[in-house]
């Protein structure tokens, strides 16, 4: 009897699965998407601002921050698409969140925190629950801080509960944008334990840091 074994085919698991041009095209959906985001985004601020005062530039300095922001997330997606080795991939995490703080630039530094913790509750599942519940309380305070003070502002009418729908909506879609860079990657590689506390606890100064304007400090 004559047994043939047939390897798996590399198309269907490698990085040749995917034509070369997705790659340019997932990274121009990225900067379209988080540049509509941006527009969404400015309109938002305009909606709740007591003294709308806006310029152009500004506006094309939102838009482009958001875009690039989208640009940062596509890139982590990317290469976890193409199934990149762990290196690669890492690269494009850390492309990923460095280009994706310039949406917290000057007044929206006041976000960094939830984002980043709220992120960190979301797609740490390699986390112990604990530790992400913990994250998740960390990046409450300055929600409430934000709703209270725009219900302040606007009252319980139509642009106040819009403005509290508009800031949930976005920076929820910023938080499900970051899974490509925050999440971990299944590779089956595992962090050490030590490596992994050292890493929490530079998140965590990170974040601490990065919420000193909240207090005036």
């Amino acid at each position: 009897m004559i047994t043939t074994t047939i390897a798996p085919q590399r198309a269907l698991h490698g990085r040749t699965a995917r034509p070369a041009w997705t790659v340019p095209a997932g990274l121009g959906l990225g900067v379209l998407a988080g540049a509509v985001l941006g527009v969404l985004a400015r309109s938002w601020m305009r909606l709740i601002s007591t003294e709308p005062e806006f310029t152009w530039a500004g506006t094309l300095f939102i838009v482009i921050a958001f875009a690039v922001f989208g640009l940062g997330q596509a890139i982590s997606w990317t290469a976890r698409r193409r199934s990149c080795r762990r290196p690669g991939v890492t690269v494009a995490r850390v492309a990923g969140a460095v280009l994706g703080l310039v949406i917290f630039g000057g007044a929206g530094s006041i976000m960094l925190p939830t984002v980043l913790f709220g992120a960190l509750a979301v797609w740490r599942t390699d986390w112990a629950r604990l530790a992400r519940v913990l994250a998740g309380l960390v990046a409450l305070p300055t929600t409430v801080l934000i709703g209270a003070s725009l219900i302040g502002d606007l009252g319980w009418g139509f642009r106040g509960l819009a403005g509290m729908a508009g800031f949930f909506a976005i920076y929820g879609v910023v938080i499900v944008a970051l899974g490509s860079t925050v999440a971990p990657y299944a590779d089956g590689w595992r962090m050490s334990r030590r490596v992994r506390l050292a890493v929490i606890v530079v998140v965590a100064l990170g974040g601490l840091l990065a919420a000193v304007p909240l207090v005036g400090i």
